[in-house]
């Protein structure tokens, strides 16, 4: 059976063009979660994990993926809050196409991978940067070569104090916003990656010291658009996703251009946790197959 593994492994290796599924169908097989034949694997004490190294850094498009054995029931993913409302609608389509129950636990990144760090029980790391999930694999707790960028965030601002019904450039809208308005909400930009980028764009424009004293910080982007949406802040920057599900009454937004920020390139791992469940593989295969990909881009994201 090792033989047959690093005979599989040389043959990965040589194909730059192999799908991710099989990239998650290796670390599978050589975990000893399924045979290859698809069949539950008999535990072998004897059996080196350390077999996978190897790190893929193109951007595959895999087909569809259909897990053919679990060996567990339940899989937990743990999912920025920009994209818990996605990821619910993904794990109701692969639910069509494999056994079992995911798990959604969501919370701002900083504060999911610090769960993570702690020894939280999670399988599969869904963050709304590259940063968290780079730092999981260096810390020993993630699967390198499953790493990759199944969404790429927008940031838009909104503001329901504009005095001039016309629409307005951004730059123009937050400008207004800051002297007409009561409370402007971010996410935290420690905790948040939209929350960085909101506060890469005020000082894009320069007006970051002077909005300190109308900023209400929110500790992710979905309490940033409570904050908005309850009327406890009158302006905010909020991800386009949440503009797309939930529209505000009133007021109006703009995207803020991607230049005036960081990009939000959100990344997926599967974590050492889950290398052996083969639930929590598949589902993260299917984030990178067509159907699910219509999904994400649907609610506002930006795909490769």
């Amino acid at each position: 059976m090792i033989t047959q593994m690093s005979n599989l492994s040389a043959r990965f290796v040589a194909n730059m063009h192999c799908t991710r599924q099989l990239m998650l169908s290796l670390v599978l097989l050589i975990s000893g979660s399924v045979s290859l034949n698809g069949s539950p694997a008999q535990a072998d004490p004897t059996r080196d994990t350390s077999l996978i190294k190897m790190r893929q850094n193109t951007a595959p498009h895999a087909e569809a993926f259909k897990t053919t054995t679990n060996t567990q029931s339940s899989a937990t993913v743990a999912v920025a809050t920009n994209f818990l409302a996605t990821a619910e609608k993904l794990v109701t389509a692969y639910a069509s196409i494999a056994p079992g129950r995911i798990k959604l636990t969501s919370g701002s990144s900083g504060k999911l991978y610090a769960q993570i760090m702690q020894g939280a029980p999670i399988d599969v790391f869904l963050s709304a940067d590259r940063e968290r999930p780079l730092r999981l694999i260096e810390a020993g707790l993630a699967i390198t070569e499953t790493q990759f960028t199944y969404a790429q965030g927008r940031l838009i601002f909104w503001s329901n104090v504009d005095s001039d019904p016309k629409a307005k450039p951004t730059d123009a809208l937050v400008t207004d916003a800051l002297r007409n308005s009561r409370r402007i909400a971010l996410a935290n930009p420690a905790l948040a990656p939209y929350g960085t980028a909101a506060q890469d764009a005020l000082r894009h424009l320069q007006l970051y010291a002077k909005s300190q004293n109308k900023l209400v910080v929110a500790e992710n982007i979905g309490q940033a658009f409570a904050f908005v949406y309850s009327g406890n802040a009158d302006a905010g920057f909020l991800a386009l996703t949440q503009w797309q599900q939930r529209p505000l009454a009133g007021g109006q937004y703009q995207l803020v251009p991607s230049s005036w920020h960081r990009p939000i390139a959100q990344d997926a791992v599967l974590l050492r946790r889950g290398q052996n469940n083969a639930l929590a593989a598949g589902w993260l295969a299917f984030l990178d197959t067509a159907s699910a990909r219509e999904i994400i881009r649907a609610d506002g994201y930006v795909l490769d």
